[in-house]
C-alpha cells in the first residue's frame, strides 16, 4: 500500500464531528483561526501521518516543519512493531496467559488459570491470597481487569468464581504490594511504569522511552481508565507535569498531594537490568513496550506490550521542543 492509498483510507475512515472537535480544541489551546487548523490538521495528517488526536496531544498547532519532523507518531509504532516482531509468536508475549508462563521468572505473584483449575483450587488460591486480579487474557488498555479483595466482598466464593467464569477472566494473579514511596504518590493503584525497549541485532537492549503511570482514585493506572502520566528522564526521574486523557495537567497529586517533579524511581537500575533479561525470552519479538511495577523488595513485569502506543512529552514542557523519533531512529531503522 502505498502512501497515498493509506491516506485515502483514513479519510474514509475519519469522522467529521471528532476531526472538527479536535480542531476547536486547537483553536482553544493556540487561538488561530479553526479552518486553517483544520486544514493543517489535514496536511500533517498526509505529511506526518499524524492523527487529529496526535496533533493536539503533541501541540503540532506550536511547532513548526523542523520541529514536528521529530516527533513519533503512532503510524511508527505500528511499523515498527509489524517489521521487527514475529507476528507469528506475538501470542508469547501479548497473551496474559501465555505471558505469565514464559516471563514466570520475572512476574513477581502467584497466578492461577482458571481453564485449567476446579473450583477448590480458586478456594485455596483466594483464602492464601485474598486480594487478587481477575483478567481477560487477551484485554488491553485495563479493559477486563478487575480487582478481587475478600476483605471487602459481599458475595460468596462460588459466585465470584462463576462471575469470572462468565466474564472470560480465566487467568487470576495475587495483587502485587508495591513499594511504599510509590504508593506514597497513590495508594489505590498499583502505579507502573512502561518501559519501552528494541532488541539491536548485535543482542543489546536499547531503552527508548521510559514512563510513570498513576492512578487517581481508580484501582487501576491505565490512561483510558482515569489514570496519568509523565514522561521520565533516562536515569528515572519525573521532570514534567503528568498528564490525563483530557490533557488536564499535575504536578501535585490532586488526592494524595504529594509533589511530583523530581520523584526518582525506586530500584530503577534493577528495572533495567531485569529487562536485559527478559527482552531475550522471546528474541523474535523485538520491540516491546513492558508494564513494569516495583516492589519492596524489587520489579516485577506486569505484562508485556509488542504493539505499544508513544509516549513523549509534549513541545510546551520541554526546551528544545522535540519528539523521539531521533531516538528511536538511532537504534531503529524505519
Amino acid at each position: 500500500m502505498t502512501k497515498f492509498q493509506y491516506y485515502v483510507q483514513r479519510l474514509k475512515r475519519m469522522k467529521f464531528k471528532k476531526y472538527y472537535s479536535a480542531a476547536q480544541e486547537a483553536h482553544r489551546a493556540s487561538g488561530k483561526n479553526t479552518i486553517l487548523l483544520m486544514i493543517d490538521m489535514m496536511m500533517c495528517s498526509f505529511q506526518y501521518s499524524i492523527g487529529y488526536t496526535e496533533y493536539n496531544e503533541f501541540e503540532f498547532y506550536s511547532i513548526g516543519k523542523e520541529k514536528r519532523q521529530t516527533f513519533l507518531n503512532i503510524s511508527n509504532s505500528i511499523l515498527i512493531s509489524k517489521t521487527y516482531n514475529d507476528q507469528d509468536l506475538l501470542y508469547k508475549v501479548e497473551d496474559k496467559g501465555e505471558f505469565t508462563k514464559n516471563f514466570k521468572d520475572f512476574i513477581g505473584r502467584d497466578v492461577l488459570y482458571l481453564d485449567a483449575s476446579s473450583f477448590e483450587d480458586f478456594e485455596a488460591f483466594m483464602n492464601k491470597h485474598r486480594k487478587v486480579m481477575a483478567k481477560v487474557v487477551n484485554s488491553e488498555a485495563g479493559r477486563g481487569v478487575e480487582m478481587i479483595d475478600m476483605d471487602q466482598e459481599t458475595r460468596s466464593l462460588s459466585e465470584i468464581y462463576q462471575a469470572c467464569k462468565d466474564k472470560n477472566q480465566s487467568l487470576v494473579e495475587s495483587y502485587f504490594i508495591q513499594h511504599e514511596d510509590l504508593s506514597a504518590l497513590s495508594p489505590t493503584s498499583v502505579n507502573t511504569m512502561r518501559v519501552i525497549t528494541f532488541l539491536g541485532d548485535d543482542g543489546d537492549v536499547h531503552f527508548l522511552a521510559f514512563v510513570l503511570k498513576l492512578g487517581n482514585g481508580g484501582t487501576m493506572d491505565n490512561f483510558d481508565q482515569g489514570g496519568m502520566y509523565s514522561v521520565l528522564s533516562d536515569d528515572g526521574v519525573v521532570l514534567y507535569p503528568f498528564m490525563d486523557k483530557f490533557r488536564n495537567r499535575f504536578t501535585v497529586h490532586p488526592l494524595t498531594k504529594q509533589e511530583l517533579i523530581g520523584f526518582k524511581i525506586p530500584l530503577f537500575e534493577e528495572v533495567k537490568e531485569m529487562l536485559r533479561k527478559a527482552a531475550h525470552v522471546v528474541p523474535e519479538v523485538r520491540y516491546i513496550g513492558w508494564d513494569v511495577a516495583i516492589g519492596q523488595n524489587g520489579p516485577a513485569i506486569i505484562e508485556a506490550n509488542p504493539h505499544t502506543g508513544v509516549f513523549q512529552a509534549p513541545p510546551s514542557m520541554t526546551e528544545n521542543q522535540e519528539g523521539l523519533l531521533p531516538k528511536y531512529k538511532k537504534y531503529i531503522k524505519f
